[in-house]
């Protein structure tokens, strides 16, 4: 007996099962599209009752046929004779409506990867025989898909199925703990999809299980969460001003000098290492680059390894970064349930900002695995600024952060978010190691590729798709729901950053700060009044 699902409204009936050269399969199988079924589309999962089983599958592509045209010469010859004419229908040529009823023959048909077979209980095991040719194909029901597709009510509702009204609710360990990506060109919608993934995890409830979030972004995406509109979000959000962020000079390891500095020597890293390690033992930890340079100066050392110890020193003394202690104290401020932020917006140099998300990457994995922080997810905007695939290791300081996380960070609930619009000059080990892809709009066909040859759960159709993706839709790939899923993404709570704005708005202000420029004192001051 057919096992089908109780308390169920029929399913819409979509089409009948054909037979092709290709077709039908125990992996694929294709339907004329009839009647209402008009509404069939990429994405949408159908099943299909056949041989005591029912097979499960999700459309994969549609093409329109018609006999009429199927024959390039006698489409030709009938133009020729039959002048087009206003009576035509819209489309046909020469009228060709008028006298054959090609209405009547104009089809679709839809190609269909077979999933699986449901059984009662909608689980899924193999395909044992291919659907006749005949059968019917019907759309599938929402409470199937929920449980077919391991969508978790409890879990993190980032929007809908595309073609079906089912919210996807993922759940936190299949879409992060082995990491996510979210790929995108600009304007996609990418910090939006990472703006509602922050927003469900910060309203999470306690007994579900809550991660600390740690966000680095680069353009200001995120300070909505800090704003008066949401004060559910502002409570649970610390902005770090990338001007304010400090590093403790006890930091400052030999292993840190050898990557920003690859052509030091082997004797000036061990003088080094003397004497920072002296400086812990006198200062109890508590010491800043004078104390070091102080330290060069006084050590009894060959001048030619005190000078390239003294330049290095230098050179971090002009990024302003470092000091005698932490800010901020990630130990103490990154909570469950909780953002911090650190907004490097307001920082122009790129090795600055490389040097704050490697040291506090470091930091934040070497304390979660001494259980110290509770487990987190880390978002980094512009990741393929931080973790380019072909760049020297002393231009990309945070990449070996970044690549180390991506490998070991599951197995200690370190987990990673990389948002990019540039995949293909992503690092490779780190995105190969994102079993989770949430793939947006992408034209440019060699990051495409690139996703493709990362990707294990990307298949030839829904790659194609990629680059008609509207702003807001995605293909959900990997572990986050065992197949290619098209979603859209629902409207952010949290309002945009105050520096997003459109380019009319940006031109509107600088004319107006221009004309209050031009006033004398008194007429500036009646102006702002």
């Amino acid at each position: 007996m057919i096992p089908v699902s109780t308390k169920q409204p029929p399913a819409p009936r979509l089409g009948t099962v054909i037979a092709t050269p290709e077709s039908p399969s125990t992996t694929e199988f294709s339907f004329v599209v009839q009647g209402a079924a008009s509404t069939a589309g990429i994405g949408q999962f159908v099943e299909c009752e056949s041989e005591g089983q029912r097979v499960f599958g999700v459309v994969k592509c549609l093409t329109r046929a018609n006999p009429y045209f199927e024959r390039a010469d006698a489409v030709a010859d009938y133009a020729k004779t039959k002048p087009e004419t206003a009576a035509g229908s819209p489309g046909a040529i020469g009228g060709v409506s008028d006298e054959f009823p090609i209405a009547e023959w104009d089809h679709q048909v839809a190609q269909v990867q077979a999933v699986g077979a449901l059984d009662d209980k909608s689980n899924l095991s193999r395909v044992r025989f291919p659907p006749a040719p005949g059968s019917s194909v019907k759309a599938a029901h929402d409470a199937d898909l929920s449980r077919v597709l391991h969508l978790d009510p409890h879990g993190l509702a980032v929007g809908k199925l595309l073609a079906h009204d089912v919210p996807v609710t993922l759940s936190p360990h299949n879409l992060l703990q082995k990491h996510l990506a979210i790929l995108g060109m600009s304007g996609s919608g990418k910090s939006v999809a990472a703006s509602v993934l922050i927003e469900e995890l910060l309203t999470r409830k306690k007994e579900y299980g809550r991660l600390a979030i740690v966000a680095f972004d680069v353009h200001g995406d995120y300070l909505g969460f800090a704003g008066p509109r949401t004060p559910q979000f502002a409570e649970k959000t610390r902005v770090i001003a990338g001007s304010q962020v400090k590093i403790a000079a006890r930091h400052l390891t030999p292993k840190f000098l050898a990557h920003i500095m690859p052509d030091a020597s082997p004797a000036a890293l061990r003088e080094f290492q003397k004497i920072t390690t002296a400086l812990r033992a006198e200062k109890q930890n508590a010491f800043d680059l004078a104390d070091i340079v102080k330290a060069i100066e006084d050590a009894d050392m060959r001048d030619n390894v005190r000078a390239p110890l003294l330049d290095f020193v230098a050179s971090l003394a002009d990024l302003d970064l470092f000091g005698t202690a932490d800010f901020p104290n990630v130990e103490r401020d990154v909570k469950p349930g909780e953002l911090t932020l650190f907004d490097l917006s307001t920082l122009d140099d790129n090795r600055v900002r490389q040097i704050i998300v490697s040291h506090y990457g470091n930091h934040l994995f070497r304390l979660r695995r001494q259980n110290t922080v509770p487990p987190y997810l880390m978002v980094v905007e512009e990741a393929h600024n931080f973790a380019p695939e072909k760049t020297a290791s002393d231009q990309a300081l945070s990449r070996r952060m970044i690549e180390t996380v991506a490998r070991e960070g599951r197995k200690f609930g370190a987990c990673l978010c990389l948002v990019s619009q540039r995949p293909v000059n992503l690092s490779i080990t780190a995105l190969s190691q994102c079993n989770s892809m949430l793939v947006m709009r992408i034209t440019n066909p060699y990051d495409v590729e690139h996703i493709a040859q990362t990707s294990e759960g990307i298949d030839a159709a829904s790659k194609d798709q990629i680059t008609g993706l509207r702003v807001g839709e995605g293909i959900l790939l990997g572990e986050a729901a065992g197949m290619p899923l098209f979603v859209r993404i629902r409207n952010r709570t949290t309002p945009p950053s105050p520096k997003s704005k459109t380019l009319d708005a940006l031109a509107r202000e600088f004319e107006e700060l221009n004309d209050v420029r031009a006033l004398s004192p008194a007429q500036a001051k009646d102006a702002f009044a």
